[in-house]
């Protein structure tokens, strides 16, 4: 049913003809808005007889003030959904009786004030307005197109282009684009799974705050990092156990102990990485839930822009500075290990920190607890490659509801916005011959 209730969309251009509330969720080159007027925009309230507006106030219905807020507000975020040009048109009769403009045709302008240059009146004459007037004054063949020349009454939009700094959210928009959309655009709070027990959101932020205090701890006891060796093991152990019995709530102590620090034949996560440590050299300094700023700069950009910098912030899990001055950034997953065609995280991560160092990066790691594996990311022209197409994209506009795996939508909080089982492919349906009855 559902194949030939949707039809397939084929390419992006053509024109969409959608209400105001869907208009927001998109980004179009030109937008017109129809119907400014009075009872339209805003639309008329019509007031209850029964109870006055104090009361319902108390029952927490909105005031006519706070809704003609609202209404100006949408209406201001529709204006900025163009990316070159809006129009807005009214009609100024209605069976035979003049209509009254909208309120918010008179302030349009203060509305858009910081992104739009209005085309004064006096050049309108000098525009075209249609193809017939075209054709009339000898512009154009009957069998070719209008030229493309300014638009009567259009306001030019001077958007600022989307310039997304968080590493997190580029990596975001490879797993999902509408997802970053939903995310970093419309600023949607994602809707959370419900868990009976120990959800993983929960286990991921504790056992980062466990290697937070207990690196931080065990660093604070002398005056350069202590390398951990067989002789401090037990040592480093008891440390991080015992910030992990703090951490950790008490009806989750046997299993999630059990889970960081091992058992009888079975090798906890911290502990892990506590063996990990004992097989690296001495550091000179080590920086635990680093944040940083950098504006990165590249060979060249998405558009062959020579030099390019783009403005790049995170907090890395872990940096240690080795005795020779190197880098090494380390960044811990609590799930499997991540896979390098949907990351971008660590090594962009190391490229700004050796910017910011003016170090060399030796080594950029993932480490994965669930998994026990450490993942190298060294593949840094890869990433450069990933985060100027990845920029191009978002500050072109598409955010297709398209994960890297179908089975990512199972878990994600915003299947109920994408609707992206009408962009899919629909199959094509089976045609089975017919026998005339006799």
């Amino acid at each position: 049913m559902q194949s030939h209730t949707f039809s397939e969309r084929t390419g992006d251009n053509g024109i969409h003809i959608i209400d105001a509330r869907s208009a927001a969720l998109g980004m179009f080159d030109l937008v017109i808005l129809v119907g400014l007027n009075e009872g339209e925009w805003p639309s008329r309230r019509d007031h209850n007889i029964f109870y006055p507006q104090w009361l319902l106030q108390d029952f927490g219905w909105p005031s006519d003030f706070d809704s003609l807020s609202s209404e100006r507000i949408a209406f201001k975020e529709l204006i900025r959904v163009s990316r070159r040009h809006v129009a807005v048109f009214r009609h100024q009769l209605e069976e035979d009786a003049p209509t009254i403009s909208s309120p918010f045709l008179e302030d349009i302008e203060d509305l858009t004030a910081a992104h739009t240059q209005h085309i004064p009146a006096r050049a309108m004459n000098a525009l075209v307005t249609s193809r017939n007037h075209a054709l009339r004054s000898g512009l154009v063949q009957p069998d070719r197109s209008v030229p493309k020349r300014p638009t009567p009454g259009i306001l030019e939009q001077r958007l600022p282009k989307p310039e997304p700094v968080s590493a997190t959210a580029f990596e975001l928009y490879l797993r999902c684009p509408f997802k970053y959309y939903a995310k970093y655009i419309l600023h949607l709070d994602e809707e959370d799974e419900i868990h009976m027990g120990f959800s993983p959101l929960q286990r991921g932020r504790i056992v980062h705050e466990i290697l937070k205090e207990g690196f931080q701890q065990w660093d604070a006891t002398a005056d350069v990092p202590q390398p951990y060796t067989e002789e401090n093991y037990d040592q480093a152990v008891s440390l991080f156990r015992r910030i992990a019995k703090e951490k950790i709530p008490r009806k989750y102590h046997s299993i999630e102990l059990a889970r960081l620090f091992g058992s009888h034949g079975h090798v906890g996560a911290i502990e892990w990485v506590l063996r990990q440590e004992m097989t690296r050299g001495p550091v000179a300094k080590r920086f635990v839930e680093h944040p940083f700023r950098t504006n990165l700069r590249l060979e060249y950009g998405p558009n062959g822009e020579s030099p390019w910098h783009v403005d790049i912030k995170g907090r890395v899990d872990r940096v240690d500075i080795d005795l020779a001055g190197r880098i090494h950034v380390f960044d811990y997953k609590t799930g499997k290990a991540p896979e390098s065609k949907v990351t971008l995280q660590v090594p962009l991560y190391a490229m700004c920190l050796a910017q910011d160092f003016s170090a060399e990066t030796t080594q950029a790691t993932y480490l994965s607890l669930r998994d026990r594996k450490a993942v190298r990311r060294d593949d840094y022209e890869k990433t450069a490659t990933q985060l100027r197409e990845t920029y191009r994209l978002i500050s072109e506009g598409h955010f297709p509801p398209r994960p890297y795996q179908d089975h990512l939508c199972n878990s994600c909080g915003y299947i109920g916005l994408c609707r992206k089982e009408i962009s899919e492919t629909a199959l094509p349906t089976e045609v089975q011959e017919v026998k005339p009855i006799t």
